[in-house]
């Protein structure tokens, strides 16, 4: 889509190019005098026809699809005793995309003698405008306007105007001029002439008036461009006050409630603000919200502001990538809160995302990471890790994916050494415990030996033969990475059913992290930190290379990990029984305390 719509842009600068006067390098240029220019973004009206191009220099920019040559079609007229700018650049739209005019008198010795003129109309961080020259800084001196169309996809237009008055004394004055086109891209641009942002107005083309002079008769509308820059000093008060709140810590360990309602006063407020002094802002502004309830793991409130931005300009990559590659791609691997491990289903719904006619290209990538990240977590890693590698290279912004294309990676050889440590233990026998649940039965193997866990297999058959299992749920499910069960509060009858996920039998025992792997279908106990453990465990359903080394493996999934799957938050387990003990074992733990429970 997005290359279809960019190949039907470029006719249309064609054919606004053909009839233009084209400037070569280091001709003098004069703009000639046109009517009916309407200052709305648009460099469209027949008028334009008759305007001075400028052939700037190409510039190659990145895009998801690879390297894109720019070329921005740059054209000027002299309208209604003004200096007026047309720029259209085939590209998608961003913040970063603007306009650097500067104009000097032919005598001038630096540009710090120049008028220095910027126009930046979807900038966060500083005032859409800033003017600066001989007679002062801000436009009661150098009454500049502009006009920005930035919602198409594939295409981006601004127009720029400044009064012929404010850049020159008299009528037949020649000036020099120098042009930069700000792409989407930071620091990425194009001027004319080539070179022109690093050299003096020596090097500048000349500017030289029509044989009736400079028109100096100008109207100009200054109550609308005071309001302007009262809505900018304002929209930046508001955008300091963001950067101010979103630097603010806020705890993790605070309740959710807490951490939402200071996140809304820190983060969400000032943004708010600066939308109701520039709603022009909204794209942006949304884009940024987004991701940052996506940080918090609100998924239909970050959804939804992606949503609005992509409606609002379908080209805005920042929040197409947000809606297809943060939230639904993550989202379709995270599952339902609460639920069961749906591999099959979860994949089925990324393949008819693929499946609708004619696909977006973004549509397409965060299927693509959706299917990478749910190959990562079922052990698939050989799939996975290219795909992720490949995304954390087109999009080396964003940690998540470096993270996960590294612990792919790392999966693999985590596999890799599984698959040969159970090749060399094959004929070892290990003690295990059947797990009846309301969902059915699984299997694990327990780890006993010298350098696994053996206090904590200890620890796990005294609760067992206690039956101290029979009975608690699984309260703590999270699709594709664990189901958590052993809280004696989630018990029916339990006598503090109101503190679920805080339970223990009463002791705690010490930590054993060992060399095993935080694969699918490891039995890990839960912990609140070192040598907290006690009689919670987790079952992992999806790869958690994350938390390597911080948690204490003590036993594997060997049969029925389809049951573990199929497990949902509120499922229970009816019993629990051990066999191939070691009869000359003494299943008793020791405790934190140094003694027998």
């Amino acid at each position: 889509m997005i290359g279809t719509r960019l190949l039907l842009t470029l006719p249309l600068v064609l054919a606004l190019g053909a009839t233009t006067v084209a400037a070569a390098p280091g001709d003098a240029v004069t703009p000639p005098e046109a009517k009916g220019i309407a200052l709305d973004g648009r460099p469209d009206e027949a008028a334009w026809k008759q305007a001075v191009r400028l052939p700037l220099p190409p510039v190659t920019v990145p895009t998801p699809q690879g390297p894109q040559q720019l070329k921005p079609d740059v054209r000027l007229l002299s309208a209604d005793g003004r200096l007026v700018v047309g720029v259209t650049c085939a590209e998608d739209p961003g913040t970063a995309l603007g306009v650097h005019l500067m104009i000097a008198a032919t005598d001038a010795k630096s540009a710090a003698d120049a008028v220095s003129i910027e126009y930046r109309p979807v900038e966060l961080r500083t005032p859409r405008y800033r003017a600066l020259g001989p007679k002062g800084a801000g436009r009661a001196h150098y009454r500049v306007e502009g006009a920005a169309d930035w919602r198409r996809e594939g295409v981006w237009t601004l127009e720029l105007s400044v009064p012929w008055v404010d850049l020159t004394k008299t009528p037949s004055d020649a000036l020099r001029m120098a042009l930069v086109v700000h792409t989407r891209t930071p620091n990425v641009n194009t001027a004319w002439p080539a070179g022109a942002m690093w050299r003096g107005p020596a090097a500048w083309s000349e500017l030289t008036p029509p044989d009736s002079g400079w028109p100096m008769k100008v109207t100009v509308d200054a109550e609308r461009i005071a309001a302007q820059d009262k809505a900018d000093k304002a929209q930046m008060g508001a955008w300091l006050a963001f950067q101010k709140g979103s630097a603010l810590p806020i705890p993790p360990t605070l309740p959710r409630a807490e951490v939402i309602e200071r996140f809304e006063r820190n983060v969400v407020a000032p943004l708010e603000l600066v939308l109701q002094h520039r709603p022009d802002l909204e794209v942006p502004v949304s884009c940024l919200l987004g991701d940052a309830w996506h940080r918090l793991g609100v998924w239909r409130r970050a959804r939804d502001l992606f949503q609005s931005a992509v409606r609002a300009a379908p080209g805005w990559r920042e929040a197409r990538y947000g809606l297809h590659l943060k939230v639904l791609a993550q989202r379709a691997a995270a599952g339902k809160p609460g639920g069961a491990s749906t591999y099959a289903a979860a994949f089925a719904r990324l393949k008819e995302a693929e499946a609708v006619l004619n696909p977006s290209f973004w549509t397409q990538e965060g299927a693509r990471l959706g299917r990478a990240l749910l190959q990562y977590k079922q052990g698939a890693f050989d799939d996975a890790a290219p795909v992720l590698q490949e995304l954390a290279a087109r999009y080396p912004f964003d940690p998540f994916l470096e993270a996960h294309a590294r612990f792919a990676v790392a999966g693999k050889r985590a596999a890799l050494e599984k698959a040969a440590r159970a090749k060399r233990e094959a004929k070892v026998t290990r003690p295990k415990a059947d797990v009846k649940t309301t969902k059915g039965t699984f299997t694990v193997e327990l780890l006993p030996g010298t350098g696994d866990a053996p206090n904590t297999v200890k620890n796990f058959v005294y609760l067992v033969r206690k039956k101290f299992y029979d009975g608690l749920t699984f309260h703590r499910t999270v699709p594709f990475f664990l189901v958590q069960s052993g809280d004696p509060n989630s018990r029916a009858d339990a006598a503090k059913p109101g503190e679920t996920g805080t339970g223990t039998p009463g002791y705690a025992i010490r930590s054993e992290r060992n060399q095993r792997r935080m694969l699918r279908g490891a039995v890990v106990m839960a912990s609140a930190g070192p040598d907290t453990e006690g009689s919670q465990f987790y079952v992992l359903t999806g790869t958690a290379m994350h938390l390597q080394g911080e948690q204490t493996i003590f036993g594997q999934v060997i049969a029925g990990m389809d049951v573990v799957d199929r497990l949902e938050q509120g499922d229970r387990i009816e019993t629990i029984t051990c066999r191939d003990l070691d009869p000359q074992a003494r299943y008793v733990p020791i405790t934190v305390a140094g003694r027998e429970p």
